[in-house]
């Protein structure tokens, strides 16, 4: 495992209301480490920068993945560690740690060594680490260049406006904003989503007839309008 070290910089990223399983798991590093609990994304970097004790290491080890399956939701639908009979323990009901114990969560035993693991708020109910959610489901769309003749394949959030997914056609096309974006013809609404704009995703439709859905993956035109957005 990697070793946090002093100086080390975890890379910028562009703040996002959802993310996807892709996005996530490109942030699993020691000095990059992203967790999902129940739909939310946590950004625990700083987190374990400044606790680089035993504890850390098996959210360390879960980094950019989703560890729903640690907590269950209570009454009000926050997240809450599972529970579970201990045979160690005679059977006491303790915390369900898979590979371990973890940051904030207390010692079923009596040791007065730990006193100093309390916290008002446990990371995964700390807005500080909230950064966006997990998308419900992705989809693939295609985004041709009019102007160059030049296409791009992207997954996104079933929940993101094509005015978000543009932010994802930066790494490939740093003006996107400076095109029309059009479908059949038809301009498309930024503000929108791909299924508000009428292009639905059909995958499941097409995999229920035996159809690759990656050889009909809607594709959007994009045409150049003459006025650069500043770089």
């Amino acid at each position: 495992m990697e070793v946090f070290c002093q100086g080390d910089v975890p890379p910028s990223y562009i703040p996002r209301r959802f993310y996807t399983p892709s996005d996530l798991a490109s942030h699993s590093k020691n000095n990059d480490c992203w967790v999902a609990v129940h739909g939310r994304v946590l950004d625990l970097t700083n987190l374990m920068a400044s606790n680089r004790s035993a504890l850390s290491t098996p959210i360390l080890k879960a980094a950019g993945t989703d560890i729903s399956h640690w907590f269950e939701l209570d009454s009000e639908g926050l997240p809450t560690p599972k529970l579970f009979n201990d045979p160690q323990l005679s059977d006491m009901r303790v915390p369900f740690c898979p590979t371990g114990r973890y940051l904030h969560i207390p010692t079923p035993l009596p040791d007065s060594s730990h006193r100093d693991e309390a916290t008002d708020i446990p990371w995964w109910l700390d807005p500080q680490y909230h950064i966006g959610s997990l998308a419900t489901a992705t989809r693939k769309i295609g985004l041709l260049n009019v102007l160059i003749g030049q296409t791009c394949i992207l997954e996104v959030p079933i929940e993101e406006t094509l005015a978000e997914i543009a932010t994802r056609y930066h790494d490939y096309n740093f003006h996107a904003l400076s095109y029309t974006w059009k479908r059949l013809g038809r301009k498309l609404d930024m503000e929108k989503t791909l299924e508000e704009n009428g292009v639905p995703d059909e995958a499941n439709l097409l995999k229920s007839l035996d159809v690759d859905p990656d050889e009909h993956i809607p594709v959007l035109h994009l045409y150049f309008n003459d006025d650069l957005t500043e770089a």
